[in-house]
């Protein structure tokens, strides 16, 4: 995604850099999809369109990014912050949507149908792209290099650097999801229509908690935000060693109950944690290189995410809660008595990245008309970033084209 995200910033086509690489990208997701459902007759055929589509997706994706990342300069954090929120919530309905639709036209009609349908959505799409409101860029061939030291710089920059890695800690730190879906269906019983709702539940929840954020949170201490919905997060899967211990069950509270009530409310606050790292990301982007930026930060959240699933993975195996599985997928002689201790402790990790807290600024440092500090030639003086005390009384109102023409 970086390197897609620098073609998008880099490379304009017809002097856009953003809509015509979201058209491009949903036209070939959709051919691709098409493809699949009407030629798809094969593992590998199917593998081939899939990956295909699945790069057009990711290209047209970091184009919307930047996109929404240059809406949230124009304007101040809490500006930012709504934008991030309601992308997410398009997102969020977008998903709910397409199982409900998806799953009726798969009950009703054959499951190519759904291929066909697909590809129709994501062609519409392409050409709704063409309607966005886009300045013209132009960026010379000179300037390429120059943009990648610029990218570099910023990220190496300790005021971005040491908030983004200790936002990225928090991302590594191991969840027990995995282990309590198998136990939800294997030890609670819970039928696959039940978790199919909580899913569905779940997504509008984080929904929830992202209009709860843009309306009434968003312009308070994002230190503070990070802070106390990492605490509300690590209470709610505290919160389950009441259920995979019984004592929930003694008091009188019902398995399914339970559960739903604490995944519907760490699902609020875990959407209100996540909308602050992105939010925080979209505000230091500098100006130019905006997908650039994005995509290599949210790229060390998803290297987070994926050092998460190893780390889980191996918690699971050290507390030996594993089922057995015959020739036929189905699961037999599970051994959950290690929950408690895999719950425990997945809950509790989320408190190290708090150690840290101290280095997540309660808004990301900006100059007096709006832009992140990055965006500007001239806070690089003599090799050095000044302190964010010289940025902060410092004014430009210098156009970015002809910024980008300048010497650093």
């Amino acid at each position: 995604k970086v390197l897609y995200a620098a073609l998008s910033d880099m490379l304009p086509i017809c002097g856009y850099r953003r809509k015509y690489y979201i058209f491009l990208g949903s036209i070939v997701t959709g051919l691709a999809v098409g493809l699949a459902g009407w030629h798809g007759t094969t593992f590998y055929l199917q593998a081939l369109y899939m990956v295909i589509g699945c790069g057009a997706t990711a290209w047209a994706n970091v184009a919307v990014d930047a996109l929404v990342v240059e809406r949230s300069q124009e304007k101040n954090a809490l500006v930012a912050a709504r934008l991030q929120a309601f992308t997410k919530c398009a997102y969020g309905i977008g998903m709910v949507v397409s199982d409900v639709v998806f799953g009726f036209v798969i009950d009703w009609y054959h499951p190519r149908v759904t291929y066909y349908m697909f590809a129709g959505f994501q062609i519409a799409t392409a050409f709704l792209a063409l309607i966005l409101q886009e300045k013209r860029a132009k960026v010379e061939a000179s300037n390429i290099s120059r943009k990648f030291v610029k990218v570099w710089e910023t990220l190496n920059h300790p005021k971005i650097l040491t908030p983004v890695l200790v936002l990225t800690s928090l991302l590594s730190m191991p969840i027990a999801s995995e282990a309590l879906r198998i136990y939800f269906v294997e030890e609670l019983k819970f039928s696959a229509t039940f978790l199919g709702v909580m899913d569905a539940a779940c997504t509008v929840a984080g929904g929830m908690g992202l209009i709860l954020y843009a309306g009434t949170i968003a312009d308070t201490s994002m230190q503070g935000v990070f802070f106390w919905s990492t605490l509300g997060v690590m209470a709610c899967n505290m919160w389950l060693v009441l259920l995979v211990t019984g004592t929930s069950r003694q008091i009188g509270i019902d398995d399914r109950v339970f559960v739903f009530s604490d995944k519907m409310v760490n699902n609020i606050v875990s959407s209100i944690c996540s909308n602050t790292i992105y939010t925080y990301a979209a505000c230091v982007c500098p100006k130019g290189i905006e997908g650039m930026t994005f995509a290599a930060m949210t790229g060390l959240f998803n290297l987070g995410g994926a050092v998460s699933a190893l780390s889980s993975r191996w918690l699971i195996d050290l507390f030996d809660v594993h089922c057995d599985e015959d020739d036929n997928g189905d699961l037999h002689n599970c051994r959950f008595g290690g929950m408690v201790h895999l719950v425990s402790i997945t809950a509790m990790s989320n408190l190290l990245p708090l150690l840290f807290i101290t280095y997540v600024p309660d808004e990301p440092p900006r100059v007096d008309d709006g832009t992140p500090v990055e965006s500007h030639s001239e806070v690089i003086k003599n090799g050095r970033y000044p302190e964010w005390s010289e940025v902060e009384t410092h004014n430009t109102n210098i156009d970015v084209h002809e910024q980008e023409m300048q010497d650093p």
